[in-house]
Formats: C-alpha cells, sequence, structure tokens
C-alpha cells in the first residue's frame, strides 16, 4: 500500500511538472533580455529580471485597448449564457410540455458540430443583419451552447421537484420558483458554467478573427496580429504580451476552482 501511494504521488508530481513547465517558461522568458531570449539552446532562467519589459510592450501595441475588448466579449458571453442556459435547462427538467425530449436532443446535437462548421452560415447571417465588427454580432450568436444547456440540465435533473410542486400549490409563478428556489440550489453549476465559458470565450479566437477588426479586435486577435507583424519583435516581448492574456484566467481559475470541483462532482451525481 505504501509504495503505491509513493507510485501514484511520484505520477501526480512528474504531471504537475509537465503542466506548470510552460508557464514558467513564459515568466521566465517575459522577463529575459531580447539575447536571452533568442539564445539556443534557450535560457530558463534570466540573468536579471528585466520588468521594464511589461511597460514597454505597451507602447508597441494598445494591448489595454485588446484587453478591454476581450473582458467584454467574455463577460458578456458569459452573462448571456448563464441567462439563456439556466431558463432553458429549468425549462427542460421542472416543465412540462409538447416536443421537451426533441428540444433535449436538438441542444445535445449541437455539441456534435464542430464550431468551424458553423461558422460560415452563422458569419452569413450576421452579415445580413449588417452586424460586422459590431458587439451584438460578436456576442448574441454566443450567448446559447448546447453544452451549457446540458450540463445546466443534468445538474437540474439532481433537484427533487417536491419543493417546486409545494410552491406552485402555494400559487408561486415560475419565475418566482425560479429566482428563489432553483437559482440558489443552482450555485456550483453556475460558477462551473461562468468559469469554463469565460475562459473559453476569453481564449477564443476563430470566431473574434472573423468577425471582428480595428478597434473591436480582442486580446487573442491583437496578440496573433502583434506576433505576425512586419516589424521584428522579439520573443520576450511576445511573452509579454502572452501574460496579459494568461494571468486573468488563471486568477479567475484560482478564484472558483471550488465552485467548478463542486459543480463537476454534483452534476456527475456524486
Amino acid at each position: 500500500m505504501k509504495g503505491r501511494k509513493i507510485f501514484s504521488y511520484s505520477i501526480l508530481i512528474l504531471f504537475s511538472i509537465m503542466m506548470g513547465f510552460p508557464f514558467f517558461y513564459l515568466v521566465s522568458l517575459s522577463l529575459q533580455s531580447s539575447q536571452e531570449a533568442m539564445r539556443i539552446p534557450p535560457t530558463f532562467l534570466p540573468a536579471i529580471p528585466r520588468f521594464i519589459n511589461y511597460p514597454k510592450v505597451l507602447s508597441r501595441a494598445p494591448l489595454l485597448l485588446y484587453l478591454r475588448n476581450s473582458f467584454i466579449f467574455a463577460g458578456l458571453t458569459t452573462l448571456g449564457v448563464l441567462i439563456t442556459a439556466s431558463l432553458a435547462s429549468y425549462a427542460l427538467t421542472k416543465l412540462r410540455f409538447p416536443g421537451r425530449s426533441f428540444w433535449t436532443l436538438a441542444f445535445i446535437f449541437t455539441i456534435l458540430l464542430p464550431p468551424a462548421v458553423r461558422i460560415v452560415p452563422l458569419y452569413t447571417f450576421i452579415a445580413k443583419l449588417g452586424w460586422v465588427n459590431t458587439w451584438q454580432g460578436l456576442i448574441l450568436p454566443l450567448t446559447m451552447t448546447g453544452f451549457t444547456v446540458f450540463f445546466m440540465r443534468q445538474y437540474l435533473i439532481q433537484i427533487p421537484s417536491e419543493p417546486i410542486e409545494a410552491a406552485r400549490i402555494d400559487g408561486a409563478s415560475e419565475i418566482k420558483i425560479f429566482l428563489q428556489i432553483i437559482m440558489p440550489l443552482c450555485r456550483p453549476a453556475i460558477g462551473t458554467v461562468a468559469l469554463l465559458n469565460f475562459i473559453f470565450r476569453w481564449n477564443g479566437f476563430l470566431w473574434p478573427l472573423v468577425m471582428t477588426h480595428g478597434k473591436n479586435v480582442p486580446l487573442t486577435v491583437g496578440l496573433a496580429s502583434f506576433q505576425s507583424s512586419e516589424q521584428f519583435v522579439s520573443w520576450n516581448i511576445v511573452a509579454v504580451a502572452a501574460m496579459f492574456l494568461t494571468i486573468p484566467s488563471l486568477l479567475l481559475f484560482l478564484f472558483m476552482q471550488k465552485y467548478i470541483i463542486r459543480g463537476i462532482a454534483i452534476g456527475a451525481g456524486k
């Protein structure tokens, strides 16, 4: 038993090192000089940490503007997803109406469609509305996803229907039941959906690349154009720009990790 624990802990430590090393090297690279960043074999620790790289990168590209756009894009899409997923999952689990099974399967079917397949018809529809390079065109198509509806539905199935039926007998409306009974019980699932969707949209690239240009570009697209610019940019400066993309989602995950663990565990029926 003791040998098995040592082996398990060794494997976990090894995987932790493997997963954490890219972030460690990214931080180290962002603090290196241009000469150290171009050196082969690579330098893993800077001789003198150069924190001046961070204000230097702000003078080369409007990263604060890109950062603001990413917060707007990820934040508003997450808010929309929480509203639509919670309402849809409540209807699919606690309300009885014709075609409920069909709509459940329809939401599940959308999970099987790759995002790249949906982009062309979705872009064509948004272009006909004249919403290309607008916030509504960028955000509204992503305010409902099949995965979030399915995840919230699996969570709501675990909630007993007796309190809901009792509230209906007492004359409570469906909106009141949803806000005062369902929503407080769904906090772990809501936190999980919010975290996963925010990180996914924060790191999203293909849809913002198609839909935005100029001042509406989020950080992922801005970082890609920053790397591919005609002016030579050293890898340490690129690493600094990548840190602006990495740190917010990392801090959000550390802050909300207990919610995602609890939500996934309960959603799995444990």
